[in-house]
């Protein structure tokens, strides 16, 4: 009877150490399980990050080129401001020199 309670004790230790091993894989297996994902988590963010760098980036660009236009079109408008001014100015002396109000240039000693 000793040797049957013997076998029996020998038989529950092998269980529990044959469960411990077990449970001793499954949380390996879980840790590795919990890495992987993290993994996953950090190329997904990675990759999240990417994308709002690129459309910040496209948003950057659009607002340069709306710039770069309103400022072709402020430049355009003052050019021909400038035209009309000259224009104007031309016109103001010839008309007063055609009227005698200022003499001309070689005239003047």
């Amino acid at each position: 009877m000793g040797q049957m309670a013997m076998k029996k004790a020998n038989q529950a230790n092998d269980d529990l150490l044959a469960t411990a091993e077990v449970t001793k894989l499954a949380i390996l297996m879980r840790n590795e399980a919990v890495k992987k994902k993290d993994e996953l988590l950090r190329e997904k963010a990675g990759e999240m990050k990417k994308a709002e760098a690129a459309v910040s980036t496209s948003h950057f660009y659009q607002r340069q080129a709306t710039y770069a236009w309103m400022t072709t079109i402020i430049v355009i408008v003052m050019m021909l401001l400038g035209l009309i001014l000259m224009a104007t100015i031309s016109e103001v002396i010839h008309l007063s020199h055609s009227a005698g109000d200022i003499l001309p240039m070689n005239n003047m000693k």
